[in-house]
């Protein structure tokens, strides 16, 4: 539990830091010296300051990692000789992360969620399903061309 400032207990700080490198709930508590670790876990993870902190921990993680990767991603996508499968699962897979970018309001996870916040985010998604099903037209205007050729105004 946070000390009168706020602050995590040691206990607290590396259950964070296990759960967020893992995943695994029960490893991050028996780390962490809880003796129940499930029950520890689920009472950990029901506390707000906790599972922010826990999702700073991931990000963190995660921005550190996001260079190694893409430059990976350009390398394969670069080479000549990697095979098109490859190029193109990681074409995929870089598609697939940058269409699902958010801007932090998706970055709850439902089951986290109330009624009220669920009810929004269905809102949002299908609103967005509809945007996106929408036709979108490139047309190209054609400018009028002069006696030499060239696009321009007609004199």
């Amino acid at each position: 539990m946070p000390d009168v400032v706020g602050r995590l207990s040691a206990k607290e700080q590396t259950f964070i830091e296990r759960y967020a490198a893992t995943g695994d709930r029960g490893y991050a508590a028996t780390k962490a010296g809880y003796t129940q670790p499930i029950t520890s876990a689920s009472k950990l993870l029901a506390r707000e300051p906790i599972r922010d902190a826990v999702a700073l921990q991931v990000r963190r993680r995660l921005d550190s990692l996001v260079t190694t990767a893409l430059d990976v991603c350009a390398k394969i996508l670069a080479d000549e000789k990697a095979p098109n499968k490859d190029k193109i699962a990681v074409s995929k897979v870089v598609l697939a992360a940058w269409r699902g970018q958010t801007d932090g309001a998706d970055a709850k996870d439902p089951s986290e969620m109330s009624g009220d916040e669920l009810r929004d985010r269905i809102a949002r998604l299908q609103a967005e399903a509809i945007e996106r099903a929408r036709p979108t037209l490139e047309l190209e205007v054609d400018e009028p061309e002069d006696d030499t050729g060239e696009a321009g105004v007609l004199g």
